[in-house]
């Protein structure tokens, strides 16, 4: 029985064609098919063309509104495309998609040969109609309160976290081609497959694993098809079936084990696989939730190296694996065998034989020091047996019982001792380690050896800030000294590391190791405060590095940043400290802090003036022009600045060049700038230095374009003394570290697109404006948006890099297409770099298609006259049809060459 979901046309239908609403008509019609031995179409093919139905039915019947440009704000986030209603057709085809679903009892495996978009607009549906018909996109599902949602919704959830760690686990990890199965984008790998996901999915799976209550599996009958009398979707949840624990458990641990074993986590994915075999293996009624096979699993198990329980040990087995896979694990097969001595003795010995073979004959490659390490086990076991031997052939003899009582002590050995190689030992020991504890006895060691080098001198790489070095050579000599030097040297060491935990725990010793000491000394309370803001600092450096940070208690750290800055002790900060304090408060977003604090050290003007535009911008929304002083704070840095000259005793003029206060302050700034992180001071400070850049070029027709560019100044007294290019650099230093932390901001994909153009490095601008078009049209799955100023810089581009005929189509895109420059791109073909003809298929403008086979026939290019010709007649490019036609033409024509410059531009 063929399938037919389209719209009928003029060719005539097959009797046995079944078209989608008979599906409704006949409510046993679906189950009748679905129930034959083998239904043609499959179900899986059946899921796919109700998909395609949907497709043509949202075409036809569903006008979805424009989406405004993705908020640049939040990372990860975009604007949701819910319609505000489906039609009932629509509806209707959903229904008829999740019931096949439901009747292959949700098989991920099988789902997962969908097109990869069917896939998600199943999880979609699934979700919808689960959740009361509240549209949720995929992935931007939240975290819900488990314990009020209904039994329904939290199977869908079940469902689409497993489908997401299946997902990125063949994609990412097993490196399946991204594209397989539904043109999935590398962009969509990276927003589907993002760590955020992958994290959010396996800590909901883990903790599916405790429940009390398993959600029951929703059965083919839940869902309620619909009828035209219907006016709400109300389906039958009592439908569904219940799922025992140990089926429940075995296949989410089987999938968690999966995922781990291919992320490398072999000690996770073993337990997970052993907890798999025992749920498995205690499950009674199957009714068909797990979906694992067994050899896969052991399989699996095997990989992972378990140790096999004493009943079921077969060591020969596993030797004669081994050999098979070129003696790949051959070594711990036979430390087991010496334990338990199942393998013959000869096939061991031939295995020595063989290797020696292998390695003269130079079939494969082995270790160089396999042989020897073979041949050591086998010597041991072969020796054990000698003994064994021996001692049963001589247990009948007598030994005289002189030989028994006598004395046979070897005398004493005086051994010669090094005092200095000792020391040595020691210290490189103490360099080596990082552990407080055993820091601590190494320090006492190597004082009671008495060496005469100081502590400070054994590795000359452990350097202290001036402060902190002060301060621990102001203390008195001895045990603590040491040992604060030493930790904070470590710590620092470890920091500049990244490996933020053991400078934390460094650090911490060192705290409670001063508290311990009890002492009143100015020198050990300046060193106590010290130490709490060094680990503060190391903190904050943690949260800006590595942003979006990890889960943190953000008031309680702002608190200790506000302390640490509004101290007025004898005991200050250092500056760095300051600084990172003041870059910590901006990214959390604590800006009326800087409004009560009034001290003139550069970061905190600096940070109040962000503060305050920051503050400005999230009220006011724009209309309000920013306060000068970040302005006027930041044009000083690009001022250039006069070389100074020095004249030689022979009265030649010698530049030279210093470090002057106004230069650190320059560095100062610019390393500030480039430690933002949060979305609105990065908005503030770009859009800040783009509008920097326009005045100081002035040239209209390169300028780059940006969101708030028009609040701040327009002119810049005495332009000629600043420096245009730092200007630049810094933008886009600045715009490139943004778009690390928010690669989806569509503003500045064109922005940075601007910057290259601007540069005249087009292939890069072409790059990053079609990365930023992909991102406001879907990968071109939505009709494409009109964007002039991108569209003329593309085929500015184009046109630079010779690719005459691409430069031409882009002309089309334009609101008033532009015949001028079409025209004269397509009369310079011979000098063209594209592929020429191939692109005609994306003419739809008939103008241009008639100066091409103009063109061609003057030329005497008949072929390319030709195929000019066919395309100018087909029936979709007729002038005659109606809006939605020609419309849809120039759509289709628009998305498939937008992606046929991704693949040459982007991936």
């Amino acid at each position: 029985m063929d399938v037919d979901l389209l719209r009928p046309g003029t060719v005539p239908i097959s009797p046995e064609t079944v078209l989608w609403f008979e599906f409704l008509l006949d409510k046993e019609l679906l189950l009748k098919h679905l129930q034959k031995p083998n239904p043609d179409p499959s179900p899986v093919e059946l899921i796919n063309k109700f998909a395609l139905a949907i497709f043509e039915s949202f075409k036809n019947e569903v006008k979805r509104p424009e989406v405004e440009g993705c908020d640049p704000n939040v990372l990860n986030e975009s604007n949701p495309e819910a319609p505000t209603k489906y039609t009932k057709k629509t509806v209707a085809l959903k229904i008829l998609a999740l019931k096949v679903a439901a009747y292959i009892k949700w098989d991920l495996i099988e789902l997962m040969t969908l097109p990869f978009k069917v896939q998600v607009n199943i999880l979609q549906d699934l979700l919808y109609f689960t959740n009361n018909a509240n549209f949720i996109e995929v992935p931007n599902v939240r975290s819900y309160d488990l314990s009020s949602v209904s039994k329904e919704f939290l199977f869908a959830l079940l469902m689409y976290h497993r489908w997401l760690i299946n997902t990125c686990m063949r994609r990412v990890f097993c490196q399946i081609p991204s594209r397989l199965n539904g043109e999935m984008s590398p962009m969509e790998e990276n927003y589907f497959c993002s760590d955020e996901n992958i994290d959010k999915s396996l800590a909901f799976l883990n903790n599916a694993l405790t429940w009390k209550d398993i959600p029951l599996m929703l059965s083919f009958d839940s869902f309620v098809t619909l009828t035209e009398n219907d006016e709400d979707i109300e389906h039958d949840w009592k439908q569904a079936h219940y799922v025992s624990r140990n089926e429940f458990s075995a296949q989410i641990n089987y999938e968690l084990g999966c995922f781990h074993f291919y992320r490398e986590n072999y000690d996770v994915a073993k337990a997970h696989f052993q907890n798999t075999m025992e749920f498995y293996n205690q499950i009674i009624n199957r009714i068909g939730f797990a979906n694992l096979k067994m050899e896969n699993l052991d399989g699996y198990l095997l990989a992972c190296k378990t140790q096999p329980d004493a009943n079921n040990r077969n060591l020969l087995h596993a030797f004669s694996v081994c050999v098979a896979n070129q003696y790949m694990g051959i070594l711990n097969v036979l430390v087991e065998d010496n334990k338990y001595r199942e393998i013959p003795l000869n096939h061991r010995v031939n295995l020595e034989l063989d290797i020696v073979a292998a390695q003269s004959s130079g079939k494969f490659a082995v270790a160089r020091d396999l042989l020897p390490k073979i041949q050591a086990l086998n010597a041991s076991i072969i020796n054990n047996e000698l003994i064994s031997a021996y001692n049963e052939s001589v247990s009948d003899v007598k030994i005289p019982a002189l030989l028994e009582n006598s004395s046979w002590d070897f005398p004493e050995m005086n051994i010669r001792r090094n005092p200095k190689l000792e020391i040595r030992t020691l210290e490189h020991q103490l360099i080596m380690n990082y552990d407080p504890a055993q820091i601590r006895d190494l320090l006492v060691k190597i004082t009671m050896k008495n060496s005469n080098r100081p502590i400070s001198k054994i590795n000359l790489k452990w350097e202290l800030p001036i402060p902190l070095h002060s301060v621990i050579a102001s203390l008195p000599r001895g045990f603590l000294q040491d040992y604060g030097f030493v930790l904070l040297a470590k710590a620092k060491e470890m920091t500049i590391g990244k490996d933020w935990p053991t400078s934390i725990v460094l650090l911490k010793a060192l705290e409670t190791e001063i508290k311990h000491a009890n002492s009143d000394l100015p020198p050990i309370t300046k060193l106590l405060k010290m130490v709490g803001w060094e680990i503060l600092l190391v903190e904050v450096t943690h949260l800006l590095e590595e942003c979006p940070a990890p889960p943190i208690d953000k008031l309680a750290f702002a608190n200790s940043c506000k302390a640490c800055l509004e101290t007025n002790d004898s005991v200050l900060p250092r500056t760095e400290i300051i600084e990172q304090c003041v870059l910590c408060l901006l990214n959390l977003g604590y800006w009326d802090f800087f409004a009560t604090l009034d001290k003139r050290l550069i970061y905190f003007e600096l940070g109040k003036a962000i503060a305050n535009a920051c503050q400005d911008l999230n009220k006011y929304k724009g209309p309000k022009k920013f306060s000068k002083d970040l302005w006027e704070l930041t044009l000083p840095v690009f001022m250039i600045t006069p070389s100074q000259s020095k004249k030689t005793n022979s009265g030649m003029s010698l530049m030279v060049s210093r470090e002057t206060p106004v230069n650190n302050t320059k560095t100062a700034i610019l390393s500030f700038f480039s430690r933002l992180r949060d979305s609105t001071a990065l908005r503030v400070m770009i859009s800040l230095l783009t509008k920097l850049y326009n005045v100081l070029r002035d040239e209209a027709s390169l300028e780059l374009n940006v969101e708030y560019g028009n609040l701040w100044p327009a002119v810049v007294s005495n332009a000629n003394s600043y420096n245009i290019e730092a200007v630049s650099e810094v933008l886009l230093q600045v715009v490139d570290q943004a778009l690390k932390f928010y690669p989806y901001s569509i503003a500045w994909l064109r922005l940075i697109g601007d910057i290259n153009f601007v540069e005249e490095k087009y292939e890069n601008a072409l790059n990053y404006y079609l990365k930023s078009l992909i991102m406001c049209n879907e990968y071109f799955n939505i009709p494409i948006r009109q964007d002039d100023h991108i569209y003329r810089r593309m085929i500015k581009s184009c046109a630079s890099l010779g690719c005459y005929t691409q430069a031409a189509v882009l002309c089309q895109f334009l609101d008033e297409p532009d015949y001028l420059s079409a025209f004269r791109f397509l009369s310079e073909q011979k000098s063209c770099n594209d592929a020429v003809d191939a692109y005609y298929n994306y003419f739809w403008d008939t103008n241009i298609l008639e100066f091409l086979i103009h063109v061609h026939n003057k030329k005497g290019e008949f072929q390319r006259r030709k195929k000019a010709i066919e395309i100018m007649g087909l029936l979709e490019l007729n002038a005659n049809n109606n809006e939605e036609i020609l419309r849809e033409a120039s759509n289709h024509r628009k998305s498939t060459f937008l992606r046929a410059l991704c693949k040459q531009f982007v991936y």
